[in-house]
């Protein structure tokens, strides 16, 4: 009895047991490195077995193959595949390679290739990286047994075949040789720029690799195998070559063979640019000009122009243009129309070379370099300004033939403080600028006189400036003395010479005149109309004929008159001048 219940509680827990597991087993997903599959139903059979339904179709086999089977069921599939996002898919096959399961690696580089996102361009950097992998040569295998012809015009295609061809090259005659030899100019194509990219990075074996690879797949007598075997002789003698010079006769005789002098330039290139770098740090810049000139228009690298940069920054201005060889002068010329920075050298070089020229009176030195800065950059400030120095320098020296032609193509462009520069060094290319400045004197000559004028008519405005001090003299007298000055007596003379004297010095002769006349009366040219009154009926009484009845009376009333005369030709005066009393 003990037995028999023993015997009902193992089945029971057994029974549980398998109904956790039929429960666990049947998930709808399987995450299989780092990629998720979806399943329709995985049911649990027994201990060892399960079975799977997936995309409707059921299948019993051992939960070991579960991962394999819903990977290769899935990768297979073209319409299943497109679930994934290629990226996910390029992870899956990354791990896939590190951990060496070689059918799973195939099926997803497969899978990538096939995807509708596929990019020819990515999947060759990616087969690239791919290929550092020891298992790459067996898992390309079995991709390329797998291809559809479209992707025999494909890079990563031929990336492969190279990868395989390098360990086992029998492979590809057994099995890819027809579609080899279908698009046999593609392949060799691709070898010969994998051969080129070898030799350039010093990779003697990959290119012995490249070379045997030829002869395996088109035979040892073909003469694309002998080209690619020659070139790999010449690229072993250019690479155990000491400098540069020493190339350039494996350069000159491969003129006449196209794919050896592509294979031999980039070595070339590379020694080049570490002669040059050596030079420069020996401060020999026109040697290193020299010897960057050789690198050819097409292999010239953005490093060729920083080197180029380098040595013009480094130049001395006394080395003159001339004595560059002509490849150097053309290179120069070259890039500096395409490179701001060599541009910006160059001309810095130029300017720096023209002005010693031109502080050492070597004015046609100058000019070659203002001709050469033109050529290199047409109108710039830099030109500008030294095209005006150098056209002063030509004057004063007496060449005004060499000033006019640097100075008339251009002479538009001047401002016109430079014009007036030029022109008074007798250099005369403006016509309208020499009539101004040949008016300037009679203009300034007529201003003068506008000037003087206005001045004249101020003192009129204001005729107490041109008071001469009164003299103290002329104190109340014997008025009949005073007025026989009007009658002509030769003792009065004196008064007549000193008014024509005040006509001659341009002081006003009414003012003049007024000043006189106080006079006679004593009185000074500040008297106001009070003190003129004043002094009139003081100086008249004496001379009245009424009171002088007892004096000659034809004398006495013709000072009478006199006086009156005077008094009334003052206040006609006071009137004129606009006298006021202050």
């Amino acid at each position: 009895m003990k037995a028999s219940g023993r015997s009902i509680v193992f089945a029971l827990a057994f029974g549980l047991s398998l109904f956790c597991a039929s429960q666990e087993l049947g998930a709808e997903s399987r995450n299989v490195l780092g990629l998720l599959f979806h399943v329709d139903e995985i049911v649990r059979v027994d201990r060892s077995n399960v079975k799977v339904t997936l995309f409707g179709k059921s299948v019993i086999l051992p939960e070991s193959d579960l991962d394999s089977y819903v990977v290769d069921q899935y990768l297979r599939e073209a319409r299943a595949v497109e679930r994934f996002e290629i990226d996910r898919l390029q992870v899956f096959v990354e791990s896939a390679f590190d951990e060496g399961k070689i059918e799973w690696a195939a099926l997803g580089l497969s899978a990538c290739l096939r995807h509708k996102e596929n990019n020819p361009e990515t999947s060759l950097s990616f087969i690239e990286k791919l290929s550092k992998s020891e298992h790459a040569p067996e898992i390309f295998k079995k991709v390329l047994g797998t291809l559809e012809p479209v992707d025999w015009e494909r890079l990563y295609t031929y990336e492969m075949l190279l990868q395989v061809g390098k360990s086992d090259s029998a492979w590809i005659r057994v099995n890819v040789a027809r579609e080899v030899f279908r698009h046999s100019s593609s392949v060799m194509s691709f070898l010969s720029d994998r051969f080129i990219q070898a030799s350039a990075n010093e990779k003697l074996s990959e290119a012995e690799e490249i070379t045997n690879l030829v002869g395996e797949l088109f035979g040892e007598r073909d003469s694309r195998y002998e080209k690619f075997k020659v070139a790999l002789s010449k690229v072993s003698q250019a690479l155990s070559a000491k400098s540069g010079e020493e190339l350039f006769p494996l350069l000159r005789a491969a003129e006449g063979d196209p794919f050896l002098s592509r294979v031999l330039q980039p070595i070339l290139r590379k020694a080049i640019h570490s002669s040059a770098r050596a030079l420069i740090q020996q401060k020999e810049a026109a040697e290193a000009l020299a010897v960057l000139s050789q690198v050819p228009i097409e292999e010239r690298s953005p490093e060729t122009h920083q080197l180029i940069v380098k040595a013009l920054q480094l130049l001395a201005p006394d080395i003159p243009l001339f004595s560059f060889d002509l490849p150097v002068a053309v290179m120069l010329r070259e890039v500096s129309r395409s490179d701001q920075q060599v541009q910006e050298a160059y001309m810095s070089y130029l300017l720096r070379q023209a002005e010693r020229s031109i502080d050492k009176n070597d004015f046609l030195q100058a000019e070659s370099s203002l001709d050469e800065m033109q050529g290199v950059l047409p109108n710039s400030p830099l030109s500008s300004q030294l095209r005006f120095r150098l056209a002063k320098s030509w004057l004063d020296s007496g060449a005004t033939e060499r000033s006019h032609r640097v100075m008339d193509p251009y002479r538009s462009s001047l401002t016109l403080a430079q014009k007036g520069a030029l022109l008074f060094r007798g250099y005369y290319l403006d016509i309208n600028l020499l009539v101004l400045l040949s008016t300037i004197p009679i203009i300034l000559l007529w201003l003068g006189i506008i000037r003087l004028r206005a001045s004249w008519d101020s003192r009129i405005e204001n005729p107490e400036e041109m008071f001469i001090p009164p003299s103290q003299e002329g104190e109340m007298g014997d008025f009949r003395q005073q007025f026989r000055q009007m009658s002509g007596d030769p003792e009065f003379q004196g008064e007549s010479e000193s008014f024509a004297e005040t006509v001659k010095h341009g002081l006003n002769p009414r003012m003049h005149e007024y000043r006189s006349l106080l006079k006679k009366f004593g009185l000074g040219q500040n008297a106001s109309s009070k003190q003129i009154k004043a002094a009139y009926r003081a100086a008249v009484k004496e001379v009245h004929p009424d009171v002088q009845a007892h004096k000659d009376q034809e004398d006495t009333r013709d000072v009478f008159i006199r006086m009156t005369s005077a008094y009334e030709r003052i206040l006609e005066l006071r009137k004129s001048l606009q006298l006021k009393d202050e």
